[in-house]
């Protein structure tokens, strides 16, 4: 499986999260339906290690089965 930026953004995209600011090293995305924040680092060109990609999806509420 491929753990990179853009497959957890558009993860999160799907469960109707929305970019709500870029910081320095991180972008941070908000679901207001469900009331959560969550903080995605930036690897620019590199995959992002799989237990930080595994913790985003729990912090969002997917299960790593839906992926």
């Amino acid at each position: 499986m491929d753990y990179t930026y853009k497959k957890i953004v558009n993860l999160l995209e799907q469960k109707q999260f929305y970019l709500g600011h870029i910081g320095r090293n991180q972008h941070i995305y908000i679901n207001k339906q469900i009331e959560k924040v969550i903080l995605v680092p930036i690897y620019e060109n590199e995959e992002i290690p799989e237990n930080v990609f595994m913790s985003i999806l729990k912090q969002a509420g997917m299960p790593k089965e839906n992926i």
